[in-house]
């Protein structure tokens, strides 16, 4: 069996298998993160279903990076995820994508597709050092504090944005889209969602 560490105790030697090990480290690293992690999980309210798209997996991620206390990840995430929707919108209206994410949005308010609070939160999200971040730049801040500020603020714009697009109602039980172009039904009228279990 690999061993993974070696315990010196009262002359004996003990040795742990690696799975035990990490099952305890981890457990104490998991113990010692809790109370920030449920502060995180209560400072944020994401939108509670989104279409069963190729950002969704990646969108709920965000969600679960600020939890965890991984802010990097966060921001990056975030914007990626922000210029993906963006793209997706332009595709499902026939609008110009282009390359730049602000112009994209631009177009998107100029045909009424999308309104001003969404304007903001989208360009909130790629105004916040967004080439820094997705290059590694050294202007990339160091505190966590910083960094925390940024993913909570990140994470709740992009809430906005995605409580705007991708808007529903419940009516007799059934899931109402606002905007149905944006999820994909079935000839029976149901719809592919993605569920955020908070």
């Amino acid at each position: 069996m690999p061993l993974s560490s070696v315990m010196i105790e009262k002359g004996a030697v003990i040795a742990h298998d690696n799975a035990a090990l990490a099952r305890q480290e981890l457990r104490s690293s998991f113990e010692a993160r809790l109370d920030g992690m449920v502060q995180r999980r209560l400072a944020v309210a994401p939108h509670a279903l989104i279409p069963n798209r190729h950002f969704a997996g990646a969108s709920t991620e965000c969600i679960d990076t600020f939890e965890e206390g991984h802010f990097i990840a966060c921001v990056t995430l975030v914007q990626a995820v922000a210029e993906g929707i963006a793209k997706f919108v332009c595709l499902r209206t026939a609008t110009r994508s282009g390359k730049d994410q602000n112009a994209r949005v631009q177009r998107l308010f100029n045909a009424k597709v999308i309104s001003a609070e969404c304007v903001r939160a989208f360009h909130s999200i790629s105004g916040m050092q967004r080439d820094d971040f997705h290059h590694m730049n050294p202007e990339v801040p160091t505190d966590w504090r910083v960094l925390e500020t940024l993913a909570k603020k990140a994470l709740n714009d992009l809430s906005v944005v995605e409580r705007e697009i991708f808007a529903f109602q419940f009516e007799a039980g059934r899931l109402v889209p606002k905007h149905p172009q944006y999820w994909d039904a079935t000839p029976k009228g149901t719809v592919s969602v993605f569920l955020r279990g908070r």
